[in-house]
């Protein structure tokens, strides 16, 4: 009898610890619909003029996709719109949701190219955020390998320095500027174009987290 009653009174108190420690578990934010919002894009030079771009979110906004369709620079010219340099600077408006706060992670180039022997095709890059954290401008020289002529796809990798995390319930302006440039001697063909086959151009990857709780 006693045993049994011993029995009951540890039961009981694990069902009382077992309580207590649901009790003092943090709670989980639930994932919301979007973890950020792009609120505005815009795209200012001769890589991106008005209705020749364009972006859409993914993933619940972890990732930004931007599709260009007239980023193209080639040499020599075969029509008089060609031309050698072409850039482009993109800024997304990037508004946080409330009880979440995000990091950049990184930025993907990708697009394909050519360069015979005696040409030179480069892209030019950097990120930053409006009054803010960023990277310093890179340059990536001849992206293309020396080929007979055929395109090829490339990819470059731009990755946050440091994680930094935005200020919760902030809003700031992501900016993205690029630059082709392509040379050629002896009319040595080469061009790049950025935009790769299946349409994902400059890929922006975020990383969400949840705000402290007050």
């Amino acid at each position: 009898m006693s045993v049994r009653s011993g029995r009951r009174v540890r039961a009981g108190a694990m069902i009382g610890i077992c309580a207590a420690s649901l009790l003092a578990a943090p709670a989980q934010a639930a994932p919301p619909p979007e973890y950020l919002k792009i609120t505005k894009v815009s795209g200012a030079g001769s890589g991106c003029r008005q209705g020749t771009y364009e972006g859409a979110a993914q993933d619940r906004g972890k990732r930004f996709i931007m599709e260009f369709n007239d980023y193209v620079v080639r040499t020599p010219r075969e029509s008089p719109a060609d031309e050698v340099q072409r850039n482009c600077t993109i800024k997304l408006d990037i508004q946080t949701v409330p009880g979440w706060t995000y990091a950049l992670v990184s930025v993907t180039y990708r697009g394909v190219a050519l360069r015979e022997r005696g040409a030179k095709a480069s892209l030019t890059a950097r990120y930053y955020f409006e009054g803010g954290t960023g990277n310093r401008e890179q340059s990536y020289p001849d992206i293309a390998k020396v080929d007979d002529g055929v395109l090829n796809e490339f990819k470059v990798l731009q990755q946050s320095q440091e994680t930094v995390y935005m200020p919760c319930d902030s809003k700031r302006s992501l900016v993205i500027p690029t630059r082709l440039d392509v040379e050629g001697q002896s009319n040595a063909r080469a061009e790049v174009q950025l935009g790769g086959t299946d349409g994902m151009t400059t890929v922006v990857d975020f990383e969400p987290i949840s705000c402290p709780q007050p």
